[in-house]
C-alpha cells in the first residue's frame, strides 16, 4: 500500500499546483483560482476513492453500482462541495468563487492524473502476476 502512496501524493500534487500555477499565469483573478484548485484537490481525491477499490483491477473493471456506499459517499462529497462552492453562506465561510461550467472539464482532466497514473501501475501489477511475479518488489 505505501508504494501506492508514493505514486499518489505526487500525482495529486502536480495536478493541484501546476493548475495554480497555470491558471494564475494565465491573469485569472486569485479568488477564483484559489476555488478551482480546491476543486481539482476534491476531484484528486473523488478519483482516488474510485482507484482504492482495489490494489490489481482496473477502476473500470469493477462493478462501481454494486456498492451503494461508495456511490452515496461520492454524491454525498459532490453535494457538499457544490454547496461550498455555490451558496453564499457557505462560500463566505470558504472563501470560494462560483465555477463557470466550462471550466469542469478541465479541471476533471487535470485531476483524472491521478486516475491514469494508477490505471497504468495497475496495468503493469497484473502483467506481473500474470507471470507469477510478486506485485511489490
Amino acid at each position: 500500500m505505501l508504494h501506492r502512496v508514493f505514486l499518489m501524493t505526487p500525482m495529486m500534487a502536480i495536478s493541484t499546483f501546476g493548475y495554480f500555477l497555470w491558471r494564475l499565469s494565465t491573469g485569472v483573478e486569485y479568488a477564483q483560482v484559489q476555488t478551482e484548485t480546491f476543486t481539482v484537490l476534491a476531484v484528486c481525491q473523488w478519483f482516488n476513492v474510485l482507484n482504492c477499490r482495489s490494489e490489481t483491477h482496473s477502476a473500470f473493471d469493477l462493478n462501481l453500482l454494486r456498492n451503494k456506499w461508495l456511490l452515496i459517499g461520492l454524491l454525498l462529497g459532490n453535494v457538499l462541495h457544490f454547496l461550498v462552492v455555490y451558496t453564499d453562506p457557505l462560500s463566505r465561510i470558504f472563501h470560494t468563487r462560483p465555477i463557470a461550467p466550462s471550466e469542469f472539464f478541465l479541471i476533471g482532466a487535470v485531476a483524472s492524473l491521478v486516475l491514469w497514473a494508477e490505471e497504468i501501475r495497475k496495468f503493469f501489477a497484473r502483467r506481473k502476476l500474470r507471470e507469477g511475479m510478486p506485485i511489490n518488489p
